[in-house]
């Protein structure tokens, strides 16, 4: 499992990378191994399915009680929204080093 810290987006919003994809002041992603990169982007991939499906059943639950999400309320995106947009960079940028490499 890959370690992660939290950084400052220019948008003022915090995101949670792993360390290893954290590259220097310019934005680039530091390198990686080719095979703990595919790895990584499989098991990335393997959650956002899962992130998804979970949101449909949580979706649908909500619909069927006829209420709405709190959070989702009050901040505009539920913390399930949150870790899917989190996990679609994280795929983005797998993807970006990747092609980098070949």
């Amino acid at each position: 499992m890959a370690s992660f810290e939290r950084t400052k987006q220019a948008s003022g919003f915090t995101a949670t990378e792993p360390k290893s994809l954290l590259g220097s002041a310019h934005g680039e992603a530091a390198f990686i191994d080719p095979t703990h990169a595919h790895n990584m982007l499989t098991e990335a991939k393997a959650v956002l399915v899962e992130l998804e499906a979970g949101r449909r059943v949580i979706e649908s639950k909500l619909e069927e009680e006829r209420r709405g999400d709190a959070m989702k309320g009050v901040r505009g995106a539920s913390s399930l929204d949150e870790a899917i947009r989190s996990t679609e960079e994280l795929i983005a940028v797998l993807e970006q080093q990747m092609q980098r490499q070949a």
